[in-house]
């Protein structure tokens, strides 16, 4: 009976606070690790404007395949990818309240630098200004705020 009675004073917490037009603050947030997450954004952002540059655009892209770990990946889809956990997935693990959310974002951009390395490496994709934007997205990745 005693976690359903922790239910009802919850929602009568909830229900004064609606009530009286107060809201829950949430956590508060790293300056760096945001100014890490817009700035890899616009690297991500540079590279698809670099790979346009060097004639590769999305229909290119779309047709362009990876073998990366075991699988065949478009290099659409990963750019995509990585543009989605900038711009949105990693953004979201921060809100959330948890403390394995900052490990959570550290092993992805693991794993974001590795799809990067593996672009790196392909050689339809060593083009124009394309291998310095993906360097720099690298370095960037390599760069998360360690005091976060």
């Amino acid at each position: 009976m005693k976690p359903i009675r922790r239910y009802i004073e919850a929602f009568f917490i909830a229900l004064r606070m609606t009530i009286r037009g107060e809201k829950v603050n949430p956590p508060p947030r790293d300056a760096a690790l945001d100014d890490w997450l817009r700035e890899g954004l616009r690297r991500v952002e540079a590279v698809y404007q670099a790979a346009d540059a060097a004639a590769l655009r999305r229909e290119q892209r779309d047709q362009i395949s990876l073998r990366v770990d075991g699988r065949t990946m478009k290099l659409d889809t990963i750019l995509g990818t990585l543009r989605f956990h900038m711009a949105q997935e990693y953004p979201s693990m921060l809100r959330q309240p948890g403390q394995h959310n900052l490990m959570g974002i550290r092993a992805g951009c693991m794993n974001d630098r590795y799809w990067v390395s593996k672009l790196l490496a392909e050689p339809s994709l060593q083009q124009g200004s394309l291998p310095e934007a993906l360097t720099q997205l690298a370095t960037h990745l390599e760069t998360i705020p360690k005091n976060s």
